[in-house]
């Protein structure tokens, strides 16, 4: 009777282990909201991406902007724990490949709401550079993934939003199949670009930064030159970007000494 109990165990324990996990795939329609950082309420703009997941991947698909800053996507591979970045800055692609990380920089603050029918809790992300990420992530999918960047959380993530004045919000869910070699496709696509550390990607993404800000501090200098705008306004936003200006060439000096370690 033991011998027939402990083998009974035994096959319990085999077949739910190799028990096929539940299948989850489909994709997301998510609306990038850019908020005035004066006025919270006042909706400057916004445009739509789309994530593709299934059990294996993540797929947060490039804007539908023209803004080369936008011009990126993000892909994850599970199974080997990977994150694929691409950017594109002056008609080149470049991209970088980086652990997944999970929950670093991450705390719960017990308050909940319902988005989509899913009820959610709410988190607070604190980057390395002390940015704050507020998010809402539910377990009712079955899925871990996230719509914004870097870090990930154990959930669904359906809605952040940033110090800066952005935000993400789900507006759509479609469950539908998504294979892997939708994503395998993708990888190899961007294996062609040209790779990078994450911090020289973000050394080339300062620098084309820096240079925007230099050339739309130039064009209010010409307009001064030419009587358009005032003498006190000019120099208010000269004080402005000179101020800016540091703080992005301070980043780029950072960004290269991590490079470095």
């Amino acid at each position: 009777m033991k011998r027939i109990l402990t083998l009974l165990i035994i096959l319990t324990l085999v077949y739910c282990c190799t028990k096929e996990k539940k299948q989850i795939s489909g994709y997301l329609d998510l609306e990038r909201q850019y908020y005035s950082q004066q006025n919270p309420d006042s909706l400057l703009g916004s445009l739509t991406r789309k994530l593709y997941f299934n059990n294996d991947y993540s797929f947060l698909t490039v804007a539908d902007s023209s803004a080369t800053a936008d011009d990126h996507l993000y892909i994850r591979d599970y199974t080997t724990n990977t994150v694929y970045l691409k950017k594109t800055f002056e008609d080149v692609n470049y991209y970088a490949a980086f652990p997944i990380e999970k929950e670093q920089g991450v705390t719960y603050t017990g308050e909940t709401k319902t988005i989509l029918g899913y009820e959610s809790r709410e988190g607070i992300h604190i980057g390395v550079m002390n940015d704050t990420t507020t998010f809402w992530v539910t377990d009712k999918i079955g899925l871990d993934r996230t719509i914004w960047s870097l870090v990930d959380v154990d959930g669904f993530v359906l809605e952040a939003e940033y110090f800066n004045g952005v935000k993400k919000k789900i507006t759509n869910i479609h469950f539908e199949q998504v294979n892997d070699s939708f994503f395998k496709n993708e990888i190899e696509k961007i294996k062609t670009y040209q790779k990078e550390s994450y911090n020289g990607l973000k050394v080339i993404e300062a620098k084309w930064e820096l240079n925007y800000y230099k050339n739309r501090l130039k064009e209010y200098r010409e307009q001064y030159n030419n009587k358009e705008i005032s003498k006190e306004r000019f120099e208010r936003i000269e004080q402005d970007y000179k101020s800016w200006l540091k703080d992005i060439e301070d980043r780029i000096k950072e960004l290269k000494e991590k490079d470095k370690m």
